[in-house]
């Protein structure tokens, strides 16, 4: 497939998620108002990654956030399910989008900025140390669900532009950092349970896929 018909693809496949998700959401909200707060999630990271490319394809970057949410709407006794679905909508919004914590506050509210704060790095211009970020992340009942879901899509999709050192280097972080932070927050968050381990299953089942594949290449 030519570079133009592989971009044009990416675009019709974009274009037809965030329609869907738009729909499902939307839909959400006729029945029950308070998930429209998911829908303006949705808009906000719309427009925040507007001039953004996802590497590999070359389309739109908002498939990233929207694949993960999609992932995110079939897991299992969320505590906040509409909260967790703004995070995972929202979570790369603060550091790409410029944004501050208090913007996040007045539109969203407290919950689901927590939840970005917490799955960002870097907050009102400060870069937190590996250690409070894994902190952070155990101590949201939101972002400890979009980050494994943010990493799923990641590592679901980074063949098709990462080199093989920095595929094996990422899954080797997800399995020394981000397993352990599910742990840690499903001992907190117990009623989450399922969610986690499917969450668990899913990284895991990656990990071993991406390892197996490399070596049956270097053999």
């Amino acid at each position: 497939m030519s570079e133009t018909n592989t971009l044009a693809a990416a675009k019709a496949h974009t274009k037809k998620y965030v329609s869907i998700l738009r729909s499902r959401l939307l839909g959400a909200g006729k029945v029950d108002p308070s998930w429209y707060l998911a829908v303006d999630a949705l808009e906000c990271s719309i427009e925040v990654h507007a001039d953004q490319i996802r590497k590999g394809t070359g389309g739109p970057y908002i498939i990233h956030p929207v694949e993960a949410t999609m992932y995110v709407m079939t897991l299992p006794d969320l505590i906040k399910p509409i909260e967790t679905i703004a995070v995972t909508l929202l979570h790369d919004a603060m550091e790409d989008g410029n944004l501050r914590y208090n913007e996040f506050v007045s539109r969203f509210g407290s919950e689901v900025a927590d939840g970005v704060e917490a799955i960002s790095k870097v907050v009102d211009g400060v870069k937190k140390t590996p250690a409070e970020y894994k902190a952070g992340l155990a101590r949201s009942r939101t972002a400890s669900i979009a980050k494994p879901a943010d990493r799923g899509n990641n590592q679901n999709t980074m063949g098709e532009a990462w080199p093989p050192e920095k595929q094996l280097s990422y899954v080797q972080e997800a399995e020394e950092e981000i397993l352990p932070m599910i742990k840690i927050a499903r001992r907190r968050f117990c009623q989450q349970e399922l969610a986690y381990e499917n969450a668990k299953l899913l990284l895991r089942t990656q990990i071993s896929m991406v390892r197996a594949m490399h070596k049956q290449y270097a053999a």
